[in-house]
């Protein structure tokens, strides 16, 4: 009986190591990076959406929000979680038109007069998420270079372009559920951020239509 005891006890102690669902809190932040492509537009500006971050209690986190972004995860999670892989792109503070690969529309857009070729959407977000941490609740995708291969040399055959640049993750992440809601940040964010608004309500997203 008392070994039985302890079993449950250490497996009531080991079973929060792999639990993955977690009540998430803090600022998001949205990275794009203007992209010059070898074809070239003289009128239209492109732009890669680099990462997502949020910023929660001291620490940063990559986000997995939407599946266009150009951040590639490198572990995936153990059991079947069930997400929607754009589920950021349904608040309007995110985006209006949420299916468009191609044209990112609205969104609380905005710049830093130090950093002209970047623009960043940001907001507060309070809801649920899965915390992905490689060796403990998630595995490692084997051909995950490969495939990036692939990509490439689609790319470049049907565009004569190169694609965004890939950014691999081998830390901790956090793939957003549709379980959140959001809200502009504050006057103090945009203070402590050195945010201004942005003139830009439209722009085209480079390297996924």
């Amino acid at each position: 009986m008392r070994y039985i005891l302890l079993l449950i006890i250490s497996i009531y102690l080991i079973k929060p190591a792999y639990n993955q669902e977690v009540n998430i809190k803090g600022l998001v932040i949205v990275f794009f990076t203007e992209k010059i492509p070898s074809f070239g537009k003289d009128t239209d500006k492109f732009y890669c959406l680099d990462s997502i971050r949020l910023y929660s209690s001291r620490k940063v986190f990559p986000l997995y929000g939407d599946d266009v972004q150009n951040e590639i995860f490198l572990y995936k999670p153990i059991s079947n979680i069930h997400y929607h892989p754009q589920a950021i792109r349904f608040t309007e503070l995110y985006c209006l038109n949420k299916l468009d690969n191609y044209l990112h529309q609205g969104g609380a857009l905005f710049e830093k007069t130090d950093n002209p070729n970047n623009i960043y959407i940001a907001f507060n977000i309070k809801g649920v998420g899965f915390y992905i941490r490689p060796d403990i609740n998630s595995i490692i995708t084997d051909s995950l270079f490969e495939r990036l291969d692939k990509q490439a040399i689609l790319f470049y055959d049907d565009y004569h372009t190169e694609t965004c640049p890939k950014y691999i993750n081998k830390k901790e992440y956090i793939i957003l559920s549709e379980d959140f809601k959001s809200a502009p940040i504050t006057k103090k964010q945009k203070y402590r951020l050195r945010f201004h608004g942005s003139n830009i309500t439209k722009f085209l997203r480079y390297g996924l239509w």
